[in-house]
């Protein structure tokens, strides 16, 4: 993967409507990669390998850890956004502007924090799939 696009925040001129679609569109990428990556540990796990694949058993172990770290990070962070979702009504009550921009840096930060992980996590991915791709046994 070569090219990675930055994040840019436009949430300054978003309403709370806009916010939420942003946090729920973040939450639905996360649960799906979390879908797949319990599908590539599945692969892992089944007995669908070459023989004699030097290192299998390391580089598998080390796969399969390394998805269990992720889907907890992956949890961590769902469980960040459903909070910031849950909070984010109370921008409705805001009556100055510091208020506001706590609610929009809050977001921004949270959006970048998320944004980074799905890019490591689609990068992560691509890899595992490749390594699985030259070991699993061709029927």
């Amino acid at each position: 993967m070569a090219t990675q696009i930055k994040y840019i925040s436009f949430n300054n001129d978003k309403n709370i409507d806009e916010l939420l679609y942003n946090i729920d569109q973040f939450e639905f990428r996360l649960k799906v990669l979390k879908i797949e990556l319990k599908f590539c540990k599945f692969l892992i796990e089944a007995n669908i390998f070459k023989p004699n694949v030097m290192n299998l058993f390391e580089r598998l172990t080390t796969y399969d850890k390394k998805i269990d770290s992720y889907l907890n990070t992956i949890e961590d962070q769902l469980d960040d956004l459903t909070n910031h979702s849950n909070q984010i009504a109370n921008k409705i009550e805001c009556d100055n502007l510091d208020c506001d921009v706590f609610f929009i840096e809050k977001q921004d930060n949270l959006e970048l924090r998320t944004y980074n992980l799905i890019l490591e996590l689609v990068e992560f991915k691509s890899l595992l799939v490749q390594y699985l791709q030259s070991t699993i046994k061709k029927i």
